[in-house]
């Protein structure tokens, strides 16, 4: 079905002039040149009426290409994600039909590149920034021209695709957190299981699986830009899809990775708390403790393992609350309130 057919971007199609430029709300366009037009007048000013003049031709043609344009838009904002074409997670493109190409990718890599930037080189006792250092446009083109090996591209080939900045960083944070892009960090869950059974002590095990973790969330800086935008108020519409997205995965992965490591220890989640809840608790834990550690470095010595080794010990925490023997049918209040009313040991 073609996209003009879809009622909204008829609607869409209307407000932009679409019939003033003779494209029916409910049919799809047709060519409209000169010639068509002096040989059916009629589809412009009536049967008895002369042909137009070239100017009234222009200013038609004008508004033709304007709809067709926003028929490009519309059909590029509704088209589903590739899960294995990042590009394909670009929204703010400007509507041109062939777009996206190889240089939206590598206008996108300066760009990440230069959001990196601003996390490097920086000595472990100075605090990192607890803000996201957005690129300026000519900090985004310096690198492109030294990717592609020629100083005399100008900044158009960037406004031909994105008419503001704010849109390119929306687009950058999109294609940055593509699932193709989630591979350290699915993969980290996947291995978590084996850390588990191959390491005797759990505590170890714990402490293990922390700080891979952290080092793959300080160690990716569109990660550790997810954790910034997370606490921006409000945060920016923008990124709604891209984190909606991005949690989704990481919560599908990491429940198969808890459900197996509780399986493993002979337990089972209690009732009230289902798997997802589980695994949501979990990243509420580490994303805590990494903004805490992005905005106070030096409560932790600067040293990431003191930072795993909190990590690790409010993991075990939450598990010993949330898991039971199989069988057991006591409620998480009624287990508190056990601990708590027991008399003390002799």
């Amino acid at each position: 079905m073609p996209p003009w057919s879809d009622p909204h971007v008829r609607a869409r199609l209307r407000h932009a002039g679409g019939a003033l430029a003779g494209i029916p709300a409910d049919a799809a366009p047709h060519r409209d040149t000169a010639s068509e037009r002096t040989r059916h007048p009629s589809t412009v000013c009536g049967p008895t009426t002369p042909p137009p003049s070239r100017k009234i031709l222009a200013k038609h043609r004008t508004a033709r290409q304007q709809a067709i344009l926003l028929v490009a838009r519309a059909a590029r904002d509704d088209r589903p994600m590739d899960e294995d074409d990042p590009l394909s997670a670009l929204r703010h493109l400007q509507p041109r039909p062939s777009l996206p190409d190889d240089k939206t990718r590598l206008l996108l890599e300066a760009g990440l590149e230069a959001v990196t930037a601003a996390f490097q080189d920086r000595p472990q006792s100075q605090e990192m920034p607890l803000a996201v250092v957005w690129p300026s446009q000519d900090s985004v083109m310096e690198r492109y021209r030294e990717r592609v090996g020629d100083r005399r591209v100008t900044r158009a080939v960037m406004e031909y695709r994105w008419k503001c900045m704010p849109d390119f960083y929306a687009d950058l944070f999109a294609w940055a957190l593509h699932p193709s892009h989630y591979a350290v960090e699915q993969q980290l869950s996947q291995e978590a299981p084996g850390v588990v059974e191959a390491v005797p002590d759990f505590g170890d095990a714990a402490f293990r699986i922390a700080r891979a973790d952290l080092d793959t969330v300080f160690g990716t800086p569109i990660l550790r830009i997810k954790l910034l935008i997370c606490v921006s108020h409000p945060v920016p519409k923008a990124f709604d899809e891209s984190l909606a997205r991005f949690y989704e995965a990481a919560t599908t992965w990491w429940s198969g990775a808890y459900a197996s490591v509780i399986a493993a220890m002979g337990l089972e989640l209690r009732p009230e708390i289902p798997l997802r809840t589980f695994a949501t608790l979990m990243t509420a834990i580490e994303e805590g403790l990494a903004l805490r550690y992005l905005a106070r470095p030096a409560e932790f010595g600067h040293d990431l393992d003191a930072l795993a080794d909190t990590l690790a010990k409010g993991a075990l925490a939450l598990l010993k609350g949330s898991t039971q023997n199989p069988g057991d049918d006591t409620t998480l209040a009624a287990f508190f309130t056990g601990r708590l009313t027991a008399p003390p040991a002799p």
